[in-house]
């Protein structure tokens, strides 16, 4: 890979001391996930900040980003971070934009003056707003209040509060918090008595559209939209992948003729929109539902669009995955259950049976703007074909065709193990098709598809995304397989899940766990570890409120422990490793205190001799054993990510070393990627936190910072 410290980035940012913090803590955040790049902060002017006397409210859109994005779309500066809230809508024309996924609290909050509390405040207080959602809560709070507008930076209105023009300023917290002025905070306004804008909290980048380099940097930051194929009515009918989708989902835009009861697999937080078509008319536009779509994806929210029956026949889906090709946003498109499959084969009206039918042919009698159609012989005969089990007579079906009239140079793809790992997609003409077929398979199963629809440019276009559509072998076990693929969905890249290692929990275990009483601590340090003890807990009947105090080694572990409804009372801030567990343990486990270790068969008891060396009586068990599954085949692959070293001997038990030497490699932590180097394998990306989605996070970094190094 080429060095490219000669990439940098000029990012301008408004000059006040709030603003230049904030956009330094977020150019170092930038800093530690693209070390390779240098981003150099332009501070700039604004007419906000010539103008201090314009009352906010009534102040101009672009008040406090026109100078920066006017000089970013000249080319002066390469990008501009904003405040969030202040970014109009819509931005200048040729300007792209994100939110960066580090956001603070969006609460508002209150400053009173100096040697107040809220019993001290006077009858009539004195309040400075700088905006009407703030001046109505106000007006409901303190009837009595006097509301002057307040202008100005944080520190300018804090010195206006002490020197007694104010009692009281309402701000919003993140402000306070970025400048490190928490102390100053009098008090947090709870989002259900003032709700704040979406926005407040978050930073934005823009930048110009078409720009390869931040067009990379921002898909790294973001999540993939999922354009959900709901089925034709019975929500029993939507795929397993698309109900997971909306398990996970931030915003769920959905369509009329999706079922309503799919909306109930959203979690609590999600926002569902409709975005239905009824007799011929929109709830919204198009247009409208384009700029929902794109939008929220650039907020960094999980964006899932619901769309009735499968979206490919019939349902316009090529719009939508095309406006978000235009901004270059990454997607995936699940497939689902087509009416067309719902009224025939459940009925008994199937599509094909032997002796009556072998084939149909579907057709709309309406164009583009509801126009009438043809549907007679000729123009049925030059519709695209679907051939079901071509592969093994594609010379002789080719060969029908081409003496039938169809062109030569017509275009013709053959799809192989659609959707599965196997997956193999070959384009080319109907003259060539054969010989490309031929020389690849003619053995497996496969699809042909010729006409128009099989052009190679109709196939999505992944290479702007952060993992470029790249095949991604996940490792990882069961516990942390859902968060590795979800992670590489969101990352734009195709998840192949084998695991290599069966976890086998240690049912001579559980005498120990039914007198959990006798510790004091437990420590646990995998998901894994937490999965299969709540499965010997269940086994033994333990109830899990005996469970001790829990000292985990990362976040990964804590959420496990989460989904059972149990908090971690111990986990590292930072350092996701048995040494900063063990620096933790220092400060929280006394001398004395009764600890139980649980691990697996392939851990050391390293853990434990340090907690013992360290004053703890600490039992060592083991909790489980790894058991390896073996694999025939490898699928076609661009990286592998190792969950384990465990996973890494398994692997390389199955297909040696070698098939694994020209592959990206990407190991969870030092451990595994020191497993790596034992059989002569050097990891490309090593995670420094141990957690999948950090891991594949890592990957989507390495993969984005070659791309902008080569220029791609």
């Amino acid at each position: 890979m080429p060095t490219s410290t000669s990439i940098s980035f000029r990012i301008g940012a408004r000059a006040s001391r709030l603003s230049l913090a904030q956009s330094g803590n977020a150019l170092r955040k930038l800093r530690q996930l693209l070390p390779n790049f240098h981003f150099e902060l332009v501070p700039y002017s604004s007419p906000g900040d010539e103008d201090r006397l314009t009352d906010l409210r009534i102040s101009d859109p672009d008040f406090f980003t026109r100078y920066l994005d006017h000089d970013v779309l000249s080319g002066k500066i390469d990008g501009a971070l904003h405040s969030a809230k202040d970014m109009p809508d819509p931005l200048p024309d040729g300007i792209d934009w994100c939110w960066l996924p580090w956001p603070e609290d969006r609460r508002d909050v209150l400053v009173y003056r100096p040697g107040l509390t809220a019993d001290d405040l006077p009858g009539a207080p004195v309040i400075g707003v700088s905006s009407d959602r703030r001046a109505q809560y106000c007006r409901e709070r303190w009837p009595n209040a006097l509301h002057r507008p307040i202008r100005g930076n944080i520190e300018h209105r804090l010195q206006q509060l002490d020197n007694g023009d104010f009692d009281i300023v309402p701000m919003a917290g993140c402000a306070l918090v970025r400048l490190d002025l928490t102390h100053r905070i009098s008090e947090w306004v709870p989002l259900d008595e003032l709700d704040a804008p979406p926005a407040q909290g978050y930073l934005g980048l823009t930048f110009r559209h078409g720009d390869p380099r931040l067009t990379r940097l921002r898909n790294l930051l973001i999540k993939a939209v999922t354009l959900i194929s709901a089925g034709p009515g019975d929500p029993g009918l939507c795929t397993i992948a698309g109900r997971d989708a909306l398990h996970q989902a931030d915003v769920c835009l959905y369509d009329a003729l999706a079922p309503r009861e799919l909306l109930a697999d959203l979690p609590p937080h999600a926002e569902a929109i409709d975005v239905g078509k009824r007799r011929h008319k929109y709830t919204v536009g198009r247009q409208e539902l384009e700029n929902l779509l794109v939008n929220y994806c650039r907020q960094g929210k999980r964006v899932v669009r619901l769309k009735g029956g499968d979206a490919g026949i019939f349902a316009r889906l090529s719009q939508e995955t095309e406006a978000l090709a235009h901004f270059n946003l990454p997607f995936r498109v699940l497939p689902g259950v087509s009416s067309l499959h719902a009224a025939t084969t459940p009925t008994g009206l199937m599509l094909t049976r032997k002796g009556t039918s072998r084939g149909f042919c579907v057709v709309t009698p309406e164009q583009l703007g509801d126009q009438q159609a043809a549907v007679g012989m000729n123009d049925r005969r030059n519709l695209p074909l679907a051939l079901f089990m071509a592969v093994s007579r594609i010379r002789d079906v080719v060969a029908e065709l081409l003496a039938e009239g169809r062109p030569a140079g017509e275009p013709a793809t053959m799809v192989y193990a659609a959707s599965t790992p196997d997956e193999v997609i070959l384009t080319a003409t109907l003259a060539t098709i054969a010989d490309i077929v031929e020389a690849h398979d003619t053995n497996s199963p496969g699809l042909l598809l010729v006409g128009d629809i099989a052009d190679a440019h109709h196939l999505f276009d992944r290479s702007h995304f952060p993992l470029e559509g790249k095949h991604v072998l996940l490792t990882c076990g069961s516990s942390i397989m859902a968060r590795a693929r979800l992670a590489v969905h969101d990352l734009g890249g195709i998840p192949i899940p084998m695991p290599f290692i069966r976890l086998v929990p240690e049912k001579s275990l559980i005498p120990v766990l039914r007198d959990l009483h006798d510790f004091d601590w437990l420590v646990l340090t995998s998901p894994s570890a937490v999965d299969c003890l709540w499965q010997l807990l269940t086994q033994a009947r333990v109830d899990p409120r005996q469970l001790p105090r829990i000292i985990v080694c990362g976040s990964g572990t804590a959420d496990a422990l989460m989904r059972y409804g149990i908090h971690a009372d111990a986990c590292p801030a930072s350092d996701y490793s048995a040494q900063g567990m063990l620096a933790l343990a220092a400060e929280c486990i006394p001398s004395g205190a009764r600890v139980l270790r649980l691990r697996s068969d392939k851990a050391t008891p390293a853990v434990a001799d340090a907690l013992t060396a360290r004053g703890a009586r600490v039992a060592d068990h083991i909790l489980y054993r790894n058991e390896v599954i073996r694999h025939e085949h490898l699928p076609p692959l661009d990286a592998i990510f190792f969950a384990s070293a465990s996973a890494v001997d398994a692997f390389v038990d199955c297909f040696t070393p070698g098939a694994a030497e020209a592959l990206t490699l990407v190991a969870i932590g030092k451990p595994t990627a020191d497993r790596l180097l034992h059989h002569g394998l050097t990891a490309t990306v090593v995670s420094e936190e141990g957690t999948a989605p950090a891991a594949i996070h890592a990957l989507a970094a390495w993969y984005t910072t070659r791309a902008i190094s080569l220029g791609i």
